[in-house]
């Protein structure tokens, strides 16, 4: 017997996002997802002449922005995930230092709009896997390395600090709801 779950995957333009609905459309999953290629002031869902060469087979679009709390709350609500992969950021670091107020919009604020959709829209939510960093991590002592997982986080630039944010926020929902939040720090 295999189960197959509903999940509500962001970052699906980037390479890990785009594998991975690959692999689970190609594995009868049904895929939802998040997309900012719109028309201008469109917010359809589904719509195939909207999609801008980013389309995977099978997966139902839903289009808006992360900053846009209802956009993602009404996702969400009309989707109904059994999971959600929350991938999608904003990932350069250099880029944070000159654009800080779009990475914490993104990469913080992001991270809260899904997750606090999710608590209030999707009831029935068994996992909300996101993708922190090990930029969060920052400079570490030399003494320190190889870097463990409870090692102290001292980030070195405002894309880590954003992502060290999210995941407090997380550990929060978790510790005050019961959420169910996995978080993962990967690396290039």
């Amino acid at each position: 017997f295999k189960y197959l779950m509903k999940v509500f995957l962001t970052g699906i333009t980037g390479f890990l996002g785009q594998k991975l609905a690959e692999t689970l459309t190609k594995n009868g999953h049904e895929i939802g997802t998040l997309s900012r290629n719109v028309a201008s002031g469109d917010r359809a869902t589904n719509t195939e002449s909207m999609i801008r060469g980013e389309a995977v087979e099978g997966v139902q679009y839903y289009y808006g922005d992360l900053t846009d709390y209802l956009v993602i709350s009404d996702a969400l609500k009309d989707f109904q995930p059994d999971i959600i992969i929350h991938l999608a950021a904003q990932t350069s670091v250099a880029y944070s230092f000159t654009h800080m107020k779009e990475v914490f919009d993104v990469n913080f604020i992001g991270v809260f709009n899904m997750a606090e959709a999710a608590r209030r829209e999707v009831p029935n939510l068994k996992r909300f896997i996101w993708s922190g960093s090990a930029e969060e991590y920052g400079i570490q002592p030399e003494k320190n390395y190889p870097v463990k997982e409870d090692d102290i986080q001292l980030q070195a630039s405002p894309y880590g600090v954003a992502k060290i944010a999210a995941e407090n926020l997380l550990k929060y929902l978790y510790q005050a709801y019961g959420f169910p939040a996995i978080i993962f720090r990967n690396a290039n």
